[in-house]
C-alpha cells in the first residue's frame, strides 16, 4: 500500500487534481525526467498543439442541435439530422478533441450543464443542402460531461502510477524532493525510461554495448585468460614435477 500522502491525496480526492499534477511536476524535475515534466506542463496549460493531444482526450460527438425553421415550423434545439452536412465535412465536426488545461476540464465537470461548442457558421452550407427548407439561426455542438471525467479519470490513473513507481525507487515523496545526487545517473535514466515505456507506451532503444568493450569481453580477455592459464600450468608442472 501506498505511504506517501500525495498518493492517497489523490485516490480519496482531498487535493485537487491541479495541485496533485504540480506536485509531480516538481518531483519530475528532480530526477530529470523530461516525458513526465512535459506531460505535466502539458495537462496544466493545456496542448498547444492538437497533434499532441493523448487519445484520452480525443472523442466523438453527434449531438448537434440547432434553432430556426424547418419549413412552416419554428424549432428551437432540435436535433439536426446529419445527412444536411456534408458527409465529410460532417465527420471533421463530430471529431472533439479537448485541449484545455485540467483547472478548465475539472471546471466542466461540475457545471450544471454540458458544454457547447457555436457552430453556428455552418448555416448557408445547411440552407443551401436543404434548398432553404431549414434555416438555423443558431447551431450548437453539445459535448457531454463525461467527456470531461473520462479525462479526469485517465490523467488521476496516470499520475497515480508515476507516483507509485517512484516511490518504489526513491521512498516516501512527501518531502516533495527526490534527491538523487548519491544514486548513479545511469540507474536514474533506467528508472525513467522504464517509468516511461509503462505509462506512456514510449519505446527506448537499449543502449547498446560500444564495439570496442565486445571486442575486449568476447575475444581478448578469453585469449588472455587462456594464456594466463596455459603459463600457470607450466609453472606447477615445473615446480612439482608433473
Amino acid at each position: 500500500m501506498p505511504k506517501s500522502q500525495i498518493i492517497k491525496d489523490i485516490v480519496e480526492d482531498k487535493e485537487s487534481i491541479e495541485k496533485s499534477m504540480t506536485r509531480l511536476y516538481v518531483l519530475a524535475k528532480d530526477i530529470k525526467n523530461g516525458q513526465i515534466e512535459l506531460w505535466a506542463k502539458q495537462e496544466l496549460e493545456g496542448y498547444q498543439n492538437t497533434n499532441d493531444v493523448p487519445d484520452y482526450r480525443k472523442f466523438t460527438s453527434d449531438m448537434i442541435r440547432y434553432s430556426g425553421i424547418n419549413g412552416n415550423f419554428q424549432v428551437n434545439g432540435a436535433a439536426l439530422p446529419a445527412g444536411v452536412i456534408d458527409a465529410e465535412h460532417y465527420e471533421q465536426i463530430r471529431k472533439v478533441v479537448i485541449c484545455d488545461g485540467l483547472s478548465i476540464v475539472s471546471e466542466f465537470t461540475s457545471n450544471d450543464s454540458s458544454p457547447r461548442k457555436d457552430l453556428s457558421w455552418m448555416a448557408s452550407e445547411i440552407s443551401n443542402n436543404t434548398k432553404g427548407q431549414i434555416s438555423c439561426s443558431s447551431i450548437e455542438q453539445i459535448i457531454p460531461q463525461t467527456f470531461f471525467k473520462k479525462i479526469i479519470s485517465e490523467v488521476k490513473n496516470i499520475m497515480i502510477t508515476i507516483l507509485c513507481e517512484l516511490e518504489k525507487e526513491y521512498g516516501n515523496l512527501d518531502g516533495l524532493v527526490i534527491d538523487v545526487s548519491k544514486i548513479e545517473p545511469m540507474v536514474v535514466e533506467d528508472n525513467n525510461n522504464r517509468i516511461n515505456r509503462a505509462v506512456f507506451n514510449i519505446s527506448i532503444p537499449e543502449k547498446k554495448e560500444p564495439l570496442f568493450l565486445k571486442v575486449t569481453w568476447n575475444i581478448v580477455v578469453p585469449i588472455i585468460a587462456a594464456i594466463a592459464g596455459a603459463i600457470i600450468s607450466a609453472v606447477v608442472i615445473k615446480i612439482f614435477g608433473l
